[in-house]
């Protein structure tokens, strides 16, 4: 696991490549382990867009030839009734798999 603490003053993607290169080194074919990372820093900096990007050059790569899913947990938003909610993710990531709703457990979705 790789853990990325997002630079609070950057903007988009400006001083961004070495976060990318790490996120890439993480998630390249051949990389020991699971391809597994954790971005983490202040509300608003980018993290989910940075994320993406990183998720967008991989696939770009062919290094996951089925695409990428990513969920926006949504975190620091101030109204905690729209954060997402743990079974909400499965639901979602499910959903994006393609698995038709029947297939979805009802709690999944809570």
């Amino acid at each position: 696991m790789t853990a990325i603490h997002a630079d609070p003053g950057a903007d988009v993607f400006v001083g961004r490549g070495p976060y990318l290169e790490r996120l890439a080194a993480a998630l390249a074919d051949g990389a020991p382990g699971p391809p597994t990372s954790v971005v983490q820093g202040m509300g608003g900096i980018g993290k989910t867009a940075l994320v993406r990007q990183a998720a967008a050059e991989a696939v770009g790569r062919d290094w996951f030839r089925g695409g990428a899913v990513s969920v926006d947990l949504r975190g620091y938003e101030l109204v905690a009734a729209n954060r997402v909610r743990p079974g909400q993710v499965f639901a979602a990531v499910l959903r994006a798999l393609g698995v038709p709703a029947e297939g979805i457990p009802s709690d999944a979705a809570q």
